[in-house]
């Protein structure tokens, strides 16, 4: 939903990160792995409530409607690809 309390949070805890004149690689970095982490959640949700069975169904419907970069092969194999190479961090 996006009037929910953590989609309010996440607004709220980020809003300021593009104000400074230097808006960074860093603070571009933290967007980008906040979104991730929200998506990954949700993913794992669809997960555990039977919508989808496998990762892979996830990855072929982020891919073909949702945009998706194909390059990262998917949402759920970005992730796997994050923690082989130790880029996953809890936040």
């Amino acid at each position: 939903m996006l009037n929910d309390k953590e989609t309010r949070s996440l607004w709220r805890d980020s809003s300021d990160l593009f104000a400074q004149d230097n808006a960074s690689e860093c603070a571009y970095q933290n967007v980008t792995r906040n979104l991730m982490r929200v998506l990954l959640e949700e993913a794992q949700r669809c997960l555990d409530e039977g919508v989808v069975k496998t990762p892979e169904e996830i990855d072929f419907a982020l891919l073909s409607g949702a945009g998706f970069p194909a390059f990262r092969g998917g949402l759920m194999r970005w992730a796997q690809q994050q923690v082989a190479a130790g880029g996953a961090r809890s936040g």
